[in-house]
């Protein structure tokens, strides 16, 4: 992307990446996952879509600090509201996200290497 950049902005403008960091990209077939997917399925009664998107989160050092240990990034927001003027969460997600973070904890499966 920014070799594409600096084609479009020409020799006027030098662009710096201030982050470089690698994708996270998670194996839906892992134990752990599929452990998580089912309490989703219980609370919501249908197994989360994994998506890819861009942006930074914190799984980008994270996961590599954790040796590779499987990420999700689980929470109440809309994906498309992250870091947007007026984000906002419906309370009822909010809700089912508590549920689901108490249930992985109870199963012990957060803690899994």
């Amino acid at each position: 992307m920014q070799t594409q950049l600096s084609g479009y902005l020409g020799d006027e403008v030098d662009l710096e990446p201030v982050i470089d960091v690698d994708g996270v990209l998670n194996n839906t077939a892992d134990e752990w996952v599929q452990e998580v997917n089912e309490i989703i399925n219980g609370i919501q009664g249908e197994i989360p879509e994994y998506k890819t998107g861009t942006g930074f989160t914190d799984a980008s050092v994270l996961t590599p600090a954790y040796g590779g240990a499987p990420t999700i990034i689980l929470g109440p927001g809309e994906p498309y509201m992250a870091h947007k003027t007026d984000e906002y969460c419906v309370v009822e997600k909010i809700t089912e996200a508590e549920a689901a973070y108490m249930e992985i904890i109870r199963n012990g499966i957060a803690d899994r290497e």
